[in-house]
């Protein structure tokens, strides 16, 4: 008897379609990785982008408070006057960016892609929360001074 011989009363596949079906299987399972990584390094790459985002609104922040009083102090809105000069600076949220505005007029865009932004008191200083669109709560802390009552 040859064991090699194909019999049609056998029913099942051969070598050949079973090493295919595992070849189509493998490509499969080969793509389905490569997008999980390929959206891995998406998501990565969008989370450093608003992080240095955020560090750089942060850092010009504190640079823009250095010479200022708190005048105002809201739930997503901050006003500051100049100590030397009557200058009248606000941080206002309009739409999906906040924005800073000088005597009230004109605007700088100073972080955008956001969906809520939250100031709170600190001790000397303000505590800043910010809700992106793509779903990152970042946190801060920003040291300013509160104008003194004799003034």
């Amino acid at each position: 008897m040859n064991c090699w011989k194909h019999s049609k009363k056998k029913a099942g596949f051969t070598i050949m379609e079973s090493l295919l079906a595992l070849l189509v299987h493998a490509l499969i399972f080969m793509l389905i990785g490569f997008t999980l990584q390929t959206l891995n390094l998406f998501q990565q790459n969008l989370y450093q982008e608003k992080n240095i985002e955020w560090h750089l609104f942060l850092n010009q922040m504190e640079k823009d408070m250095e010479d200022k009083y708190i005048t105002f102090r809201g739930k997503s809105e901050l006003h500051f006057i100049q100590k030397d000069r009557p200058d009248k600076y606000t941080y206002v949220t309009s739409g999906a960016q906040i924005q800073r505005k000088k005597n009230g007029t004109g605007y700088t865009p100073m972080l955008m892609q956001i969906k809520e932004v939250k100031y709170e008191d600190g001790k000397n200083g303000v505590h800043v929360q910010v809700d992106f669109k793509n779903g990152q709560i970042m946190r801060g802390y920003v040291p300013v001074e509160e104008k003194p009552k004799s003034e």
